[in-house]
C-alpha cells in the first residue's frame, strides 16, 4: 500500500502541463435537459476507502479501520475524456473568486491524476487541461492547445447562483516537442454534463 501512495504522490508532482496556450470562448445560455442530470442521485465512497466484508471500512492510505459511517460523495458531473485510453469523470468542484468562477473536474485516483479546468470571467471562459503522466523523457516538453470549446450554462444569472449547471465540449491538442526537435501531436476531447454547488 505504501508503494501505491508513493507512486500516486510521484505522479502528482510530475505535471506535463509545462506550457499552456490560453484561448477564450463565449459562454452560451441554454436549457439542460433533466434527463441528462440524473447522475446527481448516484454516489461513491472516496477512492481510498474500501468496504470490508463485515461492513466496516478501511482507509487504504493509513491502513486504519474506520468506525461508523463514511460520507458518500454524490456525483456532480457525468463527463468523459479519451486521455490515457479514456475514462469517466464524476466530480465537478465549482468555486468563485471575485468575478471568476472556476470549474475543476477531477476523478480516477489512483490511476488518473488529471484535471480539467474551466475559468469563467464575465461572458467568456477558457478551458485548461492539466494532464499528469507517470514519467516524462528528460528533454520532452508538452504544450496543450485548445482547438474548440463550447460551454452551455443553464442560467443567465450564473454569476450569482449557488448551483451551476451546464454542458462542456472541448477538443484540445497535446503537442510533444522532443530533444531532437521532432514534434508529435495528439488530439483529445473532454465533454459532458455537470451540476455542482458553487463555493
Amino acid at each position: 500500500m505504501k508503494q501505491l501512495l508513493v507512486f500516486v504522490n510521484w505522479m502528482l508532482m510530475i505535471s506535463s502541463s509545462l506550457a499552456q496556450s490560453k484561448t477564450y470562448s463565449t459562454v452560451a445560455i441554454g436549457k439542460i435537459p433533466e434527463s441528462q442530470l440524473t447522475f446527481v442521485e448516484k454516489w461513491a465512497y472516496p477512492w481510498h476507502i474500501i468496504k470490508i466484508k463485515d461492513g466496516r471500512f478501511e482507509d487504504s492510505e493509513s491502513g486504519k479501520i474506520i468506525k461508523g459511517k463514511v460520507a458518500r460523495l454524490y456525483f456532480t458531473a457525468n463527463c468523459q475524456t479519451d486521455v490515457q485510453g479514456g475514462y469517466s469523470i464524476r466530480y465537478c468542484y465549482a468555486s468563485k473568486n471575485k468575478d471568476t468562477i472556476r470549474l475543476n473536474f477531477a476523478d480516477g485516483l489512483p490511476a488518473y491524476a488529471n484535471e480539467f479546468n474551466i475559468y469563467i470571467e464575465k461572458d467568456r471562459f477558457s478551458f485548461e487541461p492539466k494532464i499528469i503522466y507517470p514519467q516524462l523523457t528528460p528533454n520532452e516538453k508538452l504544450i496543450y492547445k485548445p482547438i474548440s470549446s463550447k460551454l452551455i450554462l443553464d442560467h443567465n444569472n450564473y454569476k450569482t447562483i449557488k448551483v451551476i449547471t451546464g454542458y462542456i465540449n472541448a477538443v484540445f491538442e497535446e503537442i510533444t516537442y522532443s530533444s531532437n526537435k521532432t514534434q508529435t501531436v495528439k488530439k483529445y476531447y473532454f465533454r459532458g454534463y455537470f451540476k455542482a454547488p458553487v463555493k
